[in-house]
């Protein structure tokens, strides 16, 4: 006799299945949401070598969850390589933990002079879905993908077919995400990238702001008026009358009596 199974627990059973096989072969554990991508960003770039077998490439999980990025790529000057078929230089594997570096040798031998860098969750390079960083040095011309970098957001137009660019390293310098934040779908400058001594494996100093000193005002001392002095008015000299003599004004003469004489 054959037991007929309830047609709702044959439904539930259908809905869990998928979920406990994905816990069991370990899948829960990497996160495959577009926002988590976002958090694998472009580190370090070392570009100067003499060939390819000199040159290396940094990426690094800045969130919170694991991200599995065998299967992504890279393009660089429409040259592309599978990221999970590079050689690995500094890490365990290619599935990165939080906060985790992972540098690999690239596919080709990257432009000593001009280039771009793009990371990819897929092989459609011409989607801006699918881009994850991007970084160009070297050159602001179209070169590569900096039009999917712009409608992805992460990166400037200066102009008409005229993008941002991180000026070309020295010898011995690599090319480092060095700014406060990187990927995350957030626009990336130019400036946010240095040129520096590598650091390989290792996060990234990030330079500290120097602070513009505030200008103390100087008091601009206002001159000291000297006062004019009053004027003492001088006092008008008031003339002393001369006194008029009392009396006629004519001379007088005397009037002299003759003397008698006794005889």
């Amino acid at each position: 006799m054959i037991r007929r199974q309830h047609p709702l627990v044959v439904a539930l059973f259908a809905i869990l299945l998928p979920g406990l096989f994905s816990l069991a072969v370990g899948e829960g554990e990497l996160s495959a949401q577009p926002s988590a991508n976002e958090d694998i960003v472009i580190n370090e770039v070392h570009y100067r070598g003499v060939g390819s077998a000199d040159d290396w490439i940094e990426i690094r999980n800045t969130g919170s969850q694991t991200i599995d990025v065998g299967n992504w790529w890279f393009c660089a000057r429409f040259d592309y390589g599978q990221v999970g078929l590079l050689p690995i230089i500094n890490g365990d594997d290619y599935i990165l933990t939080p906060g985790e570096i992972l540098v690999v040798r690239p596919w080709t031998d990257l432009d000593d002079n001009a280039s771009d860098l793009g990371l990819y969750i897929d092989s459609n390079f011409f989607s801006a879905t699918s881009m994850v960083d991007f970084v160009q040095w070297g050159s602001g011309a179209a070169i590569g993908r900096g039009s999917v970098a712009v409608a992805k957001g992460i990166w400037r137009e200066l102009s008409p077919g005229q993008y941002d660019f991180v000026p070309r390293s020295a010898d011995g310098q690599t090319l480092a995400w060095r700014g406060i934040n990187s990927g995350s779908g957030l626009l990336t400058h130019s400036t946010d990238w240095q040129n520096g001594a590598p650091s390989q494996g290792q996060d990234n100093a990030i330079p500290q702001l120097t602070s513009t000193p505030t200008l103390t005002p100087t008091a601009t001392q206002s001159p000291t008026v000297t006062p004019t002095p009053t004027l003492t008015p001088t006092a008008a000299t008031v003339e002393t009358p001369t006194p008029t003599p009392t009396g006629t004004s004519e001379a007088q003469k005397s009037t002299y009596l003759p003397l008698l004489s006794k005889h």
